[in-house]
Parts: C-alpha cells; structure tokens; sequence
C-alpha cells in the first residue's frame, strides 16, 4: 500500500472511532407503524356477465329447446316460404335406423343434473377459501 492509503486509512478508523453509532429510539418500530396506513382492500371478483342475466339466457335456451320438442305444427313461416326450405333436403342420417331409449334419455338427465349440482357445490368451496 502507498503511503498517501495509510494515512487515509488511519484518518478515516480514527474518526470511526471518536464517532459512536446512533441507536434508534426504544419505540421507533412502533411509530414507523403508525405512520404506514394499512391498504386492506381486498380483490373483489366482479362476473363479466351478472347472475341474473344468466338466468336470463338459461330460461331463454330451455324455453327453446321445450317449444322445439313440443311444437308439431304444420304450419310454415314467411321466412320458410322465402327461402323455400321446403325443397332442400338434407338427412346425412337417412339410412341409419337407431333409437335412443329412455333409460339413456333419464341417465344423461340424471347426470347433467348431478354434474351441474356439484359445480355448485365446488364453486361455494372455492370461494370460501379464496375470502381474505
């Protein structure tokens, strides 16, 4: 080392020595605390799409598919007769003979329904655990 960092070395242990080292307050955690204002705002999941609007839209497509399977009228529309629908014929399914039986029909009912039951089921959970 040169001599000009020697004494530059001393110089400086020197006044760290004279120095003593500032100690904070007994209560300077607690006033620090006092100061910070706590920002306790927890995220708020807001849907896109509202509940009652779902609602909405389910009645809507339920009432759709009940009237299509109930309604065996005859009778033709204004927009059939314009495109006249009644001369196009499309049945990809025409040689193909099955029938769907009941038993198939209530256990796809039956597991729509248990499928739609514990999704709600899993969503409550869910939320509960996700609450701050």
């Amino acid at each position: 080392m040169e001599p000009n960092d020697k004494e530059l070395e001393a110089f400086v242990d020197q006044l760290m020595a004279n120095d003593a080292l500032e100690k904070p307050s007994s209560d300077f955690t607690n006033q620090v605390l006092k100061q910070l204002k706590v920002k306790s705002e927890a995220t708020v999941y807001k849907p896109l799409i509202s509940k009652w609007v779902w609602y909405i839209i389910g009645f809507a497509l339920v009432s759709l598919v009940i009237y299509a399977f109930l309604d065996k009228s005859e009778s033709t529309s204004r927009l059939s007769e314009l495109l006249n629908l009644s001369q196009i014929s499309f049945n990809p399914l025409k040689e193909f003979d099955f029938n769907i039986s009941q038993t198939l029909i209530y256990a796809v009912i039956a597991i729509t329904v248990m499928v739609g039951f514990q999704i709600s089921l899993l969503k409550t959970y869910v939320d509960k655990r996700l609450q701050f």
